[in-house]
């Protein structure tokens, strides 16, 4: 495949594991030598590495990989890369699911064909432990993204998806504040956290979202909207090749995507609680989500800054018009629509289902914001600030000579270095910074001040001095 980037493809060394005895004989590389010697020496689970497809140990995939074992059948080899690190001398590159399946089998973690591992014959387990295991080690030094670019060419014609490739790049700061704002990680021996909207309950469902992080799922979701961040903030494509250019850009500024994808999330995380309040205990739907993060970018684009006034009012009127198209109880969205990027004989009910998912495409976007701003009074429920915030010197000065050089505050001398400019209505409320709005004020009573109201302000001020 061509890269955008140019990134450094280079050539590397593996050998077969094949360890030997002190009289220089071949070991037998088993199970019961990959648990013994190589498992407690091996990262099963680098941040590169997808992590474990189910939650629960007790799956059908655990359960195949387990049975193929107990009936002779080949499960492939198993890539590890060989690392300088305290606590471990290789890393998975490629079979971490095979090696996490059989370590928790051995575990007591889950029963295949109706019993546990401790419940085998002493015949049967012996079986088990002496099944030949095939690694591939390579050499160290790889980088990141040659990791990546082996682990990616091994599964080509494996069930690896979009997002567990793009994890599969590693250790890069863009991947690993993506993944670290979904999942805990231990990252030199602390675990992250997670952004609150990504909370998991004691029963390992989240708490806000009505899915799961299979196959990567919510990561994919988040790595898809920073790369709109990263485009600049707006609607749009975020297809998987161009999410893939973000991981590639080695000048990607990602403190500043993060940013932004933290606000995006705080945002969900309140219209999330303000369902709560309208329909009940469960979390954010798919669609819905994805419908909701991209009416934030929408109103970003339209309006500029803006804060949330009534959360539990914008998340009620949302909802009926989401759930009027979606559900369609009255058939008012059975008309055939006629956009001319649009297929023939679809019906709006259905286009709005399509579209709510839509990753793609900009115009389909569009139309279901068109569809969901057009049901509802967005402004109703939000401010739109001023997207000036600072006041420019000649404002501030002015003002200070209109003010007779006193504060606006307390009223008493108020000299240029001093004096600060606040808003009369405050910036967070939609006061806007114009000459009409300025009042200069004393540095602290601008510091004490908050969000409040100069005038609110004020009398909170008169009353403390009087008390």
């Amino acid at each position: 495949m061509s890269y955008p980037f140019n990134p450094k493809i280079t050539e590397v060394n593996f050998t077969e594991y094949t360890p030997k005895k002190t009289d220089g004989s071949l070991i037998d590389v088993n199970i019961k030598h990959f648990i013994t010697v190589l498992y407690p020496i091996t990262d099963c689970n680098p941040v590169g590495q997808r992590p474990p497809v189910y939650i629960n140990f007790n799956n059908e995939k655990n359960v195949e990989i387990i049975e193929a074992i107990q009936l002779g059948i080949d499960i492939t080899g198993i890539t590890l890369v060989k690392i300088d690190d305290k606590k471990y001398q290789y890393e998975s590159l490629d079979g971490g699911h095979r090696k996490r399946a059989i370590k928790a089998y051995i575990d007591g973690l889950f029963k295949v064909n109706g019993k546990f591992y401790s419940e085998l014959s002493d015949a049967e387990m012996e079986k088990f432990l002496n099944y030949k295991l095939k690694f591939t080690i390579y050499e160290k030094g790889l980088s990141t993204f040659m990791k990546g670019y082996i682990f990616r060419n091994i599964n080509k014609t494996t069930d690896v998806n979009n997002q567990e490739n793009l994890n599969s790049y590693g250790d890069l700061a863009i991947a690993n504040a993506i993944r670290q704002m979904v999942r805990q990680m231990s990252v030199n021996g602390k675990v992250t956290q997670t952004h609150d909207f990504f909370e998991v309950t004691s029963s390992g469902n989240y708490k806000w979202i009505a899915t799961d992080n299979l196959r990567l799922k919510l990561e994919e979701f988040v790595a898809r909207f920073c790369y709109r961040f990263y485009m600049g903030g707006d609607i749009g494509s975020r297809e998987f090749n161009e999410v893939q250019t973000m991981y590639l850009d080695d000048k990607v500024k990602v403190n500043k995507i993060k940013k932004s994808a933290d606000a995006l999330f705080d945002y969900l995380l309140t219209m999330a609680e303000s369902r709560k309040g309208v329909a009940g205990n469960k979390g954010l739907a798919w669609g819905e989500m994805n419908t909701l993060a991209n009416l934030y970018l929408f109103l970003f684009a339209q309006y500029g800054d803006w804060s949330m006034d009534d959360p539990i009012g914008f998340y009620r009127d949302f909802s009926k018009v989401y759930h009027d198209f979606y559900h369609d109880p009255k058939g008012s969205h059975e008309n055939v629509v006629k956009f001319s990027f649009e297929g023939s004989g679809v019906t709006e009910k259905e286009c709005f289902r399509n579209y709510a998912v839509n990753q793609n495409s900009y115009q389909k976007q569009e139309q279901l914001m068109k569809w969901i701003t057009g049901g509802f009074d967005v402004l109703q429920f939000i401010t739109v600030k001023d997207s000036t915030r600072c006041f420019p010197n000649w404002m501030k000065t002015i003002t200070l000579q209109e003010q007779n050089y006193v504060c606006a505050v307390d009223g008493f001398p108020l000299d240029w270095d001093d004096a600060e400019a606040a808003h009369i209505r405050a910036h967070v409320k939609g006061g806007k910074t114009i000459l009409s709005n300025c009042a200069m004020v004393r540095k602290i009573h601008n510091s004490d001040m908050g969000t409040m109201d100069v005038n609110e302000y004020k009398e909170v001020h008169n009353k403390s001095i009087a008390a």
